[in-house]
């Protein structure tokens, strides 16, 4: 009965780490990446730096993404674990299409590496 109570609630987290449009399009743009700096994930969402800031956070603390630096610079990635989650896999087919998630995309190729 506990067992299922936990997995209960680590869905409810999983889907409230997903309750913005803002989480989707960075969940497209990280399917695809290894990883990501949060300058290049600034410059392809075309949203201020705290903004982005927040929902990654958010994102870790809910088990979606994981983080790690290097020098300076805050990377983001999805783990090979979520990238098989149903729930994730179900989400990116379905907006990875979309015209928005698609411009972000463009962005992100234009954009390169963080300088």
């Amino acid at each position: 009965q506990n067992k299922g109570f936990f997995m209960l609630n680590e869905h409810v987290r999983l889907f409230k780490g997903l309750s913005e449009p803002l989480r989707l399009r960075i969940i497209n743009l990280l399917f695809e990446e290894k990883n990501l700096c949060v300058c290049s994930i600034v410059a392809s969402l075309e949203e201020t730096r705290s903004k982005v800031s927040r929902h990654l956070i958010y994102m870790v603390n809910s088990g979606i993404l994981k983080s790690f630096k290097k020098e300076q610079w805050s990377y983001y990635y999805l783990s090979e674990e979520m990238k098989r989650n149903d729930v994730i896999l179900y989400v990116y087919n379905q907006i990875r299409n979309q015209g928005i998630c698609i411009k972000d995309s463009k962005r992100l190729k234009e954009f390169g590496e963080c300088r």
